[in-house]
């Protein structure tokens, strides 16, 4: 079954679902107050930041940034040291 078959907005709510188990959210850029911020782009954005940086190269689609929460995530635990 291709993507194609489901709704959008069921997509991107799973996805950002699945980035807050990550301990992300997942926000789109915009040219609001910030220069370097993309409205074209979605960010990785960490859960307890209440003033996220969206600027830099963010990421063309909710999926790709969903999945660099997830890598982050587990950077993070790999750098916790086991005691």
């Amino acid at each position: 079954m291709s993507s194609a078959n489901y709704d959008p907005g069921v997509i991107v709510r799973a996805l950002r679902f699945r980035a807050k188990l990550d301990g992300f959210r997942l926000e789109r850029g915009h040219y609001m107050d910030r220069p370097d911020d993309r409205a074209d782009r979605w960010y990785a954005v960490p859960l307890g930041d209440s003033d996220a940086p969206r600027s830099g190269e963010g990421f063309p689609t909710i999926m790709a940034a969903a999945n660099e929460a997830k890598r982050l995530r587990k950077l993070r635990e790999a750098s916790i040291p086991d005691d």
